[in-house]
């Protein structure tokens, strides 16, 4: 989908962008909450999971067309098909931020498919005109040695949360689930591992009533670990959900085995959510949770060290009570959608003061 925002206003400062996303809720409640400054928001469906040249091509009519619809200033890009878009369909150089959202293991790979999405992805980046921001100082490090873009740096500019998130929970006597693990059901996100654990904690007597939570390749290979170690009676693999703001809040703890994020969005609506918080020891996680986070961190390939984490939390209810309420506050301040908002229209206005051009409308033709 590539959403449409027209700007207008903010603070006396009339700016036209056009944001190009997929469909992901992760910009939906961004976009939808600039509406609060004068955005007009309309949408362009596109072929993203069967993208190849007719699809490639319609995207590229499309965008021209939205561009010559509304004149904008800058191009706000949040995918990466949609930046390949205005990268080979857009040679001109139009003023862009684009906004890193996923981390990868596959920098420096020498599989063809690798190098080549790192070149285009290199040479769109090194674009004079291109910003770029970052949810996370580590995945800002990251692209910029992955993809050898030198001092450009990105501006970083965390995710953050919708107001209902911080509303009111239940302290954690009244929640009615022990575990819940939700993100796509991938190997990186590693819910097989939860499995496990969880398998190791049932052979010693602790029965945690969980829930796993997430579509895609893996499902079907948690379902069959879930029947085979014998703990379907009380651990569900759901598959997708669509609302995760439930889910975690009924949950006592949630736990996040993950092997590379860039920020982890889980983790941020957990922690909001007042669950206590299990996640792998990674640097994202490490950046949200901040120096001296009490809880634990750890290896996402030993699912005994996570059952014995887990165990120990259910030894002890207070720390799990402490957990939560520590978690919540480190989000509260600081994950905030208004926040978010905030720092993208700062950042919009810097990126047109730098470059003055940008002022006039882009001139496309169709």
């Amino acid at each position: 989908m590539i959403a449409l925002a027209k700007v207008m206003e903010k603070r006396g400062h009339s700016i036209r962008v056009l944001v190009a996303r997929s469909i992901d809720a992760n910009e939906r409640y961004l976009v939808d909450d600039l509406t609060d400054y004068g955005i007009q928001v309309d949408s362009l469906q596109w072929d993203g999971k069967a993208f190849g040249i007719r699809s490639f091509a319609a995207a590229v009519w499309r965008g021209r067309r939205a561009i010559k619809a509304i004149n904008p200033e800058i191009l706000h890009l949040h995918c990466y098909m949609i930046e390949q878009v205005v990268n080979l369909g857009f040679p001109l150089g139009h003023l862009a931020l684009v906004t890193l959202r996923t981390s990868r293991p596959q920098f420096g790979s020498n599989r063809i498919q690798h190098r080549v999405r790192d070149g285009l992805q290199r040479m769109f980046y090194k674009r004079k005109r291109l910003w770029l921001a970052a949810l996370s100082g580590a995945l800002a490090n990251e692209t910029v040695k992955g993809l050898r873009l030198g001092n450009k740096y990105p501006v970083v500019i965390p995710l953050g949360l919708p107001e209902f998130w911080f509303s009111p929970v239940l302290k954690m006597a009244e929640r009615s689930l022990d575990l819940v693990h939700i993100g796509r059901a991938d190997a990186n996100k590693n819910h097989i591992l939860t499995i496990n654990a969880l398998g190791i904690l049932a052979r010693r007597g602790l029965k945690l009533d969980a829930v796993l939570g997430g579509k895609g390749s893996e499902l079907n290979r948690m379902r069959k670990a879930v029947s085979d170690l014998n703990i379907d009676s009380h651990v569900h693999c759901v598959g997708n959900v669509e609302d995760p703001e439930s889910l975690f809040r009924q949950a006592r703890i949630a736990v996040m085995p993950s092997r590379y994020e860039g920020l982890g969005r889980s983790c941020i609506e957990a922690l909001a959510s007042g669950c206590a918080f299990i996640g792998s020891d990674i640097p994202a996680f490490r950046e949200v949770l901040g120096a001296g986070w009490p809880g634990p961190l750890l290896s996402p390939e030993i699912p005994k060290l996570w059952a014995d984490a887990l165990e120990h939390l259910f030894m002890a209810p207070d720390r799990i009570e402490n957990l939560g309420v520590v978690g919540r506050a480190r989000v509260s301040g600081t994950f905030t959608l208004e926040r978010e908002v905030d720092d993208y229209i700062s950042l919009y206005r810097r990126m047109l003061e730098s470059s003055p051009i940008s002022q006039a409308p882009l001139a496309v033709g169709v």
